[in-house]
């Protein structure tokens, strides 16, 4: 409410409702006394009045205002004061959010990324998230750690790759590879090479003179690969030998070595073998086989063709077993070749195997040639076969030519 006052206090100007209180404040207050554009509060029974006033030009303005509308409007004020910072902080919120989400966020979905390639086994990943100091050093930190994993791994790899290779040395050096091994004995040509598809193999091959007159040699494929198949072979060998310089049966030799190999085989591993014993003075060559490739036999003046006959269990494989020998006479000129399913079994690109039917084609392209060329043609012949495909088994071949009794 504002009213116009004359110099002696009286209103000028029209009044509302509140005409009474603003009497008696007229009424009650000393103006001359109060400072100007002061507020004041005047008290009534029915209602409080908040007022200020001015002169101006010989006139009074008087504003009065209810203190009920006053604590109304500061009530108001208040509400929207309130709701005012509630919007300004929802907005503020969104507007941190968003940047945390697009900076901070984006960081560290970055991170996880290259992590995840990391991870994977890329470690030529480089995490590069440098938008802020943090995220700088911790990308130099995961760099640095990878860098070290990559040098430990080095390090491992060729501290592992030194120690295979002495193994496979140990291991070639445990296989006869001096070629003719007896030059001084005309009645026989043989030749046995070895190619491991790792560093070490579980194949492995044996020949030696038993004694003045029979000469034994074998071919055999110890299951799985790598370092435990060439301890198995090495035991194998081993056992299968002794007992053949202890003058046991060719028969009796895989029977007694099956038993020894089930022996505290805790890892299960078995062995396929193909032995024959060859009298150098009669022909007659004793052989026994545990579950592997049948050999290939030539006469003199045909073709090779597969030497039929059952095949025996695996040594290793189950206790129990008895092997039983079998026989057949070679004449001069006749010759044997023993392989290991790595020949037959090696696979293209186009997941095609080289199989028995190419080997006897090739090994019968071999004619003239001496045990050494038959292995080296077959052993080129399976390598131009697969050529680009990983070599997945060890290929092990043993070629035999029986040229005269010992008599003759």
């Amino acid at each position: 409410m504002i009213l116009v006052l004359d110099e002696y206090g009286g209103i000028i100007s029209s009044i509302n409702s509140f005409s009474n209180e603003v009497r008696g404040l007229l009424r009650n207050v000393d103006f001359d006394k109060l400072d100007e554009m002061t507020v004041y509060q005047y008290d009534s029974p029915s209602i409080d009045v908040f007022y200020m006033f001015t002169n101006v030009e010989g006139y009074r303005i008087l504003a009065a205002y209810p203190e009920s509308e006053a604590d109304f409007s500061r009530r108001i004020s208040n509400y929207l004061t309130t709701f005012m910072e509630t919007v300004v902080f929802a907005m503020m919120f969104s507007v941190i959010f968003g940047a945390i989400k697009t900076s901070v966020l984006k960081q560290v979905i970055d991170v996880k990324e290259s992590l995840g390639h990391i991870v994977e086994g890329n470690l030529d990943t480089v995490v590069n998230v440098r938008e802020n100091r943090e995220f700088d050093e911790l990308s130099d930190d995961i760099n640095q750690t990878v860098d070290k994993l990559k040098t430990l791994i080095k390090e491992a790899d060729e501290r592992i790759s030194k120690e295979l290779r002495y193994a496979q040395q140990i291991q070639m050096a445990a296989l006869p590879n001096i070629f003719p091994p007896y030059p001084d004995r005309d009645e026989f040509d043989i030749f046995a090479s070895m190619d491991p598809a790792k560093e070490v193999g579980g194949d492995f091959y044996d020949l030696y003179l038993l004694n003045d007159s029979t000469l034994v040699f074998l071919v055999a494929d110890v299951s799985g690969k790598g370092i435990p198949a060439s301890l198995f072979m090495m035991r194998a060998k081993t056992i299968i030998k002794k007992l053949a310089e202890g003058g046991v049966s060719v028969g009796d030799i895989f029977t007694n070595a099956n038993y020894e190999l089930c022996n505290g085989n805790a890892s299960m591993m078995f062995v396929t073998s193909w032995m024959g014993f060859l009298n150098l003075k009669t022909g007659v060559l004793e052989y026994v086989n545990a579950g592997h490739n049948p050999a290939l036999i030539k006469r003199k003046g045909d073709e090779y063709e597969f030497l039929k006959g059952p095949a025996g269990f695996v040594l290793g494989g189950m206790e129990g077993i008895a092997y039983k020998k079998q026989s057949v006479v070679l004449e001069p000129g006749d010759e044997i070749f023993l392989y290991t399913d790595g020949v037959v079994e090696a696979t293209n690109l186009d997941k095609d195997l080289y199989g028995e039917q190419r080997l006897k084609k090739c090994i019968n392209s071999c004619a003239g040639m001496d045990a050494r060329g038959i292995c080296e043609t077959i052993s080129a012949d399976v390598e131009e076969f697969y050529k680009g495909a990983e070599q997945f088994d060890d290929i092990t071949e043993l070629s035999l030519r029986f040229l005269k009794k010992e008599d003759d």
